[in-house]
């Protein structure tokens, strides 16, 4: 949930700066927070491992602070992440396009 809450902070920004001519699209709005929601649980599950490598102490003495401000860094990076998602998924599209339009050439 923290994680989210970072990506709704971003998104809210980005809402509210006037100066920005591109508007964000209603599918970041829907997908950027639950983006970071998956990336907060990747920072939680790699703390964990983390933690477990270096310490021998208990899972349960992991402090919750610590927990709680990556997932929130998480969630604000969230834009970042969104736009490198984009812009492989853009280049895989072209790719396959150009595949198929020199397959049915042939």
């Amino acid at each position: 949930m923290i994680g989210t809450f970072g990506s709704v902070i971003f998104l809210v920004r980005d809402f509210i700066n006037l100066e920005d001519e591109s508007r964000t699209t209603l599918s970041a709005y829907l997908l950027k927070p639950i983006l970071g929601m998956f990336l907060a649980i990747a920072v939680f599950i790699v703390d964990i491992l983390g933690h477990a490598t270096i310490s021998s102490a208990s899972i349960l003495q992991i402090r919750h602070e610590t927990l709680y401000v990556l997932a929130l860094a998480a969630g604000l990076l969230s834009e970042q992440t969104y736009a490198v998602v984009s812009s492989r998924a853009q280049m895989a599209l072209r790719n396959m396009q150009e595949r198929d339009a020199g397959q049915s050439a042939v």
